[in-house]
C-alpha cells in the first residue's frame, strides 16, 4: 500500500518537528531507512523526501552553516559538522537518484498517490490539474526542477561556467529537445534544471492531449528568461510564446 506507507512517514516526519529538538536529524535518519528497505514506487518518492529534508535543515541552520569553513574532516553521520557543499551535494544526488528509475517513472500514473496528493481531479473547467502532472515521472521531475532552479546554494564555480546565453534555449519545444547540451560545469544548478526540463518535454512531445507539454514547456521559457544573460532574450522569448500560440490556438490550453 504504497500511498498510505508514505502518508504514515510523513506524518510521523510533522509529529516529530512539533515535539522534538532534534527532529531533523531523526526524520533524515527515519526516511534513509525506510528508503533503504523500500522498492518502487515507494523508493522514489522517499528519495525525493530525503532530498527537500537535507535542504530544509541546511535552510533551518543557514546561518550557522554558512559560517563554517570548508568542511575536510566532517563525520560522515553527523550533520551538524556539515558545510553548505555537503548539504548541496546530497541534496543534488537523492533528487538525481529519485529519477534513475526513469521508465517505471514515466509508465506509472500519478493516480497511484491520490491518497497524498492535493485533490485537482475535480476543476469544474478542463483540463482538470492532473493533466499537468499525469505520471510519477512528472511528479519528481518538477520538484527537482524547482530546487535546480534555486539561487540559494552560494557555491564557487569554474572559470569555465555553464550559462543560458545561446538563443537555442529559447527554441520551439521541438528544436529544443534535440540540442545536446554539455558542459564541464559538472556543479550547474542551470545546466541541471535545463536537463530536466529537456527530458522532461521530451517525455510529452508526441502526446495526444498537448496540457502536461505546454505546462513543462513554458517553465522552461520563463526558467530561461530569468538566467540567460542573451541581450535579445525578451525578443526570442516572445518569439517562441507566439508561436507557441499559433501552434496550439484549437486547445483551450493554448490561453495560457
Amino acid at each position: 500500500n504504497a500511498p498510505n506507507f508514505v502518508k504514515a512517514i510523513i506524518y510521523k516526519s510533522k509529529l516529530k518537528i512539533n515535539t522534538r529538538e532534534d527532529s531533523y536529524e531523526l526524520n533524515i535518519k527515519e526516511v534513509t531507512e525506510e528508503m533503504n528497505n523500500s522498492a518502487f514506487p515507494v523508493k522514489p518518492v522517499l528519495q525525493s523526501m530525503l532530498a527537500e529534508l537535507y535542504w530544509s535543515y541546511y535552510q533551518t541552520n543557514r546561518y550557522k552553516i554558512l559560517d563554517r569553513t570548508k568542511t575536510v574532516n566532517f563525520v560522515q553521520d553527523d550533520i551538524k559538522t556539515w558545510d553548505l557543499a555537503k548539504f548541496t551535494e546530497k541534496t543534488v544526488y537523492y533528487f538525481k537518484e529519485s529519477l534513475s528509475d526513469v521508465s517505471n517513472l514515466q509508465n506509472t500514473k500519478i493516480e497511484i498517490y491520490d491518497e497524498i496528493l492535493n485533490d485537482f481531479k475535480n476543476y469544474q473547467t478542463p483540463p482538470n490539474g492532473r493533466a499537468f502532472r499525469p505520471t510519477l515521472f512528472d511528479f519528481l521531475v518538477h520538484r527537482a526542477i524547482d530546487f535546480f532552479s534555486n539561487r540559494e546554494s552560494d557555491l564557487t564555480r569554474p572559470a569555465e561556467q555553464f550559462t543560458l546565453n545561446d538563443p537555442k534555449y529559447f527554441s520551439i519545444e521541438d528544436e529544443f529537445v534535440n540540442f545536446d547540451i554539455k558542459t564541464t560545469d559538472n556543479q550547474s544548478f542551470d545546466f541541471f534544471a535545463i536537463t530536466l526540463l529537456q527530458e522532461a518535454i521530451k517525455f510529452h512531445l508526441k502526446d495526444a492531449s498537448p496540457e502536461a507539454l505546454i505546462d513543462v514547456d513554458l517553465k522552461r521559457l520563463n526558467y530561461v528568461l530569468q538566467n540567460s544573460g542573451n541581450d535579445d532574450k525578451m525578443n526570442l522569448y516572445l518569439k517562441t510564446l507566439d508561436d507557441m500560440e499559433l501552434k496550439y490556438s484549437g486547445n483551450p490550453v493554448s490561453a495560457m
